[in-house]
């Protein structure tokens, strides 16, 4: 069976979670960003690694070995966490994704217009 997951590649898109499935004390509507700042305050507080460090990890990279399934020796370089966030559409009966449903906007005739031009 195919996953039908697919990463969210807009850091500014919204999660809306049920009370239930919140990880964080806040507001269970939050954007990706909102979500990642949460990881790395988890990593800060609870890891004892400062600002600098998380954003290491999560920006240029620290130094290590790598020992790959496969290969004979270890390889110097550098890793780095990624978050991603993989979202699955539900499917309705009729095979048509919940909240497609949505009334068009207004501004979609002209979206579509400009697209046209370009």
């Amino acid at each position: 069976m195919e996953s039908k997951f697919k990463s969210i590649n807009n850091n500014d898109s919204v999660l809306s979670l049920s009370k239930n499935d919140k990880l964080f004390n806040e507001c269970p509507m939050l954007t990706i960003n909102q979500l990642i700042t949460n990881i790395k305050y988890i990593l800060r507080k609870f890891g004892n690694y400062d600002e600098k460090k998380i954003e290491e990890w999560f920006g240029e990279g620290v130094s290590c070995e790598c020992l790959e399934i496969g290969t004979k020796s270890w390889q110097k370089g550098k890793m780095k966490l990624k978050i991603t966030v993989d979202f699955c559409p539900i499917q309705s009966e009729n095979d048509e994704t919940i909240g497609n449903d949505i009334e068009d906007s207004p501004l979609d005739d002209l979206r579509r217009a400009m697209n046209q031009n370009t």
